[in-house]
């Protein structure tokens, strides 16, 4: 009532409602960075991050340990939320305890590419070059919260 108490005092009227997350996920933020963010959009992060999501936030899988979202992203080879994370700050130098970093992701990306015949992956060279641009000062040391 609240809800149709303050669209009314803004000179509009509601003839359908429902709950946003309904429409636009078919699952939490907590399952989709559980599974590796494989249906997210930027636009969908976006709305998440809106309403509480930290991108910061460090993975609990027993597979990946302590990595951060954009290592989650890259290793599923999901380029486009992996520049997005990157975007929004996520650290490119981190070191996860494990020893995999966005480094070591990209290799193994680059390796895989030229098991299949390609001289590397153009996903990993263009991230690379993301990472290193000119804004990055990255150490490559382990960085623990």
């Amino acid at each position: 009532k609240k809800q149709l108490a303050r669209l009314g005092g803004a000179g509009m009227g509601a003839y359908v409602g429902t709950e946003l997350e309904f429409i636009l996920f078919n699952d939490t933020y907590e399952e989709a960075w559980l599974g590796g963010y494989r249906n997210m959009t930027p636009a969908k992060a976006e709305l998440l991050i809106a309403h509480g999501a930290d991108v910061q936030r460090r993975a609990a899988r027993a597979d990946r340990k302590e990595w951060t979202a954009l290592m989650g992203a890259l290793a599923d080879g999901h380029w486009e939320m992996a520049r997005f994370f990157l975007a929004k700050g996520v650290p490119p130098d981190y070191v996860a305890p494990d020893g995999r970093s966005v480094t070591s992701l990209l290799d193994a990306a680059d390796d895989l590419a030229r098991r299949m015949g390609y001289k590397s992956n153009d996903s990993a060279e263009e991230f690379r070059t993301l990472v290193a641009g000119p804004h990055r000062h990255g150490t490559g040391r382990r960085n623990n919260p």
